[in-house]
C-alpha cells in the first residue's frame, strides 16, 4: 500500500477537500519518508487525543511540525514505563525520556535504555 493512500484515510477529508487529493499527493510525495512517517504518527496521534485537525488536508500536512513526547516529568510516564520500552535519549541538543519507538522514529542521538 502507498503511503500517501495512509495519510489519506487517517485525514479523511470530506465535502470540498476532496479534491485536494493530487495536491496533498504531490506534497507528500516531496517529502522524505522520514518526514512523511513522523507526520503521520503525529496525526494519528493527535486524533487519538480527540484533537482536531485541519479540514484541509493540505494544510493537515503542510503546517505539521511533528515533535516526539518527552515523557519526562510528565504525568502518564509510570504507565509508560510499565506498558512501552523506554530510552533517555537526545533530540535537537537536549536529552529527554522517549519510547523507543519514538527514539527511532525521530532518528534521536545517544540512546540508552531505561526499563
Amino acid at each position: 500500500m502507498d503511503t500517501f493512500d495512509c495519510i489519506w484515510r487517517l485525514l479523511s477529508p470530506s465535502g470540498e477537500y476532496v479534491s485536494r487529493k493530487d495536491a496533498c499527493r504531490a506534497l507528500w510525495g516531496a517529502l522524505s519518508v522520514t518526514k512523511q512517517r513522523q507526520i503521520y504518527w503525529y496525526l494519528r496521534e493527535a486524533k487519538k487525543r480527540g484533537e482536531q485537525l485541519d479540514e484541509n488536508p493540505y494544510f493537515a500536512i503542510n503546517n505539521c511540525n511533528p515533535q516526539p513526547v518527552n515523557w519526562n516529568g510528565r504525568n502518564g510516564i509510570n504507565d509508560q514505563m510499565k506498558t512501552q520500552k523506554m530510552v533517555i535519549a537526545k533530540y535537537n541538543g537536549s536529552y529527554g525520556t522517549y519510547t523507543a519507538g519514538v527514539a527511532r522514529l525521530f532518528e534521536m542521538t545517544d540512546v540508552k535504555p531505561l526499563n
